[in-house]
């Protein structure tokens, strides 16, 4: 195939430097970098040209434009049958997963009830516990005998756990034998979340922020390594969870930068690439009041995660927790989604803002730095 540039001959070429000559022209006096734009931590230019991005462009490893339509379920106390009865709508409304937040860590009776007429090899569960090292064994334990008393298959379970009162990473909430088991009993299920609400940026730096990432998976596969476990092993564990933000092309870009560094880290141990995992949600505390607004907000956040390639979004679109019942809002949430699939066909294209310049250009800058502080963090 010819290159693009062949496709109108009859159009001369400009470069990079021509076209800073108009704008500095436009500006009558002032300077093109006095339009940049400065935020999360980075100096980003309006204006972006073939000449800032390789000749051809690096496809992003790891992007599956198919992502899961995850819906938030909020277990008060202990009313799993209120639970049940969320999970049921919102899965007969077309989720495909469920982010169950627990008030309380759940027993196995408790667990019993809340999934009663779900099977769950046809959906992913995402659960959030305020529980400690122990207390994450045991569920896990509870939930491999659900799975094994309701004759599924455990190998075809998917989804995550992630203690959601850890102020840390839980990399120290995984012991080398509960690594080892949960490789073998429930392989495609994720017990290593690095969750960016546990990592606090409070200058809103988006590469240190993607640094304390992948410092923490780093510090996992290689203690894991150490102990024996095979690095393969330790690094399918690892799922990332990402608060979406409102800047809508810094959160495409960072995305798409974390499969960079994800790709990176898994070469530095001598692995081929391999899909990462994902997980997004949105926070509605910094949305307006007026639902229609949340919703359309929610809306833009959507569609930053799957441009950047999430595999699993769930959008939360309450703002006081009074109104987390409210099961025409999570219908409605749940159906954004669906209007991004069905009818906006997102879930057809792997990548789909690749070749855009600007794009390109604020991924490469948002890795670059991130690999920086990545490796300023291990030199320390």
């Amino acid at each position: 195939m010819e290159p693009l540039q062949n496709l109108f001959p009859e159009f001369d070429g400009v470069d990079k430097a021509a076209w800073l000559r108009n704008i500095a022209k436009d500006l009558k006096g002032r300077v093109p970098e006095e339009l940049n734009w400065r935020v999360a931590g980075l100096e980003i230019s309006p204006f972006a040209h073939a000449q800032d991005v390789p000749e051809k462009f690096a496809a992003i490893p790891g992007l599956n434009p198919a992502w899961q339509i995850c819906a938030p379920v909020f277990i008060k106390g202990d009313d799993v049958e209120a639970g049940n009865r969320e999970c049921l709508f919102l899965l007969n409304a077309g989720a495909n997963a469920l982010q169950c937040i627990f008030e309380t860590v759940p027993h196995p009776e408790r667990l019993r009830v809340l999934f009663s007429q779900i099977n769950l090899e046809f959906i992913s569960v995402h659960f959030y516990l305020p529980a400690n090292r122990q207390e994450v064994n045991d569920f896990l334990l509870y939930l491999h005998q659900l799975i094994l008393d309701k004759q599924l298959d455990p190998r075809l379970i998917k989804g995550s756990i992630c203690s959601a009162s850890a102020m840390e990473a839980p990399v120290d909430l995984i012991e080398k034998s509960l690594t080892e088991w949960a490789s073998q009993s429930l392989p495609q299920f994720k017990i290593c979340v690095l969750d960016e609400n546990h990592f606090p940026n409070k200058e809103d730096n988006v590469p240190e922020a993607l640094a304390r990432l992948l410092v923490a998976a780093n510090r996992y596969i290689a203690r894991s390594v150490a102990e024996g476990v095979n690095p393969e092993a330790a690094s399918a564990q690892i799922q990332f969870s990402l608060n979406i933000g409102l800047t809508y092309f810094i959160e495409i870009a960072r995305i798409r930068a974390l499969h960079l560094l994800w790709a990176n880290l898994l070469d530095a141990y001598g692995l081929p690439p391999a899909p990462d995992s994902i997980h997004a949600f949105t926070d509605a505390s910094s949305k307006a009041a007026d639902p229609n607004s949340q919703l359309i907000r929610s809306t833009t956040q959507a569609m930053s995660a799957v441009f950047g390639g999430v595999d699993s979004l769930a959008l939360n679109v309450f703002k006081d927790i009074e109104n987390k019942n409210d099961l025409n809002q999570r219908r409605l949430a749940v159906n954004i989604q669906h209007l991004l699939q069905m009818e906006a066909y997102m879930d057809k294209v792997a990548d789909p803002a690749a070749g855009s310049y600007y794009l390109e250009t604020l991924t490469r800058q948002i890795a670059e730095k991130a690999w920086a502080h990545f490796q300023q963090s291990n030199a320390a």
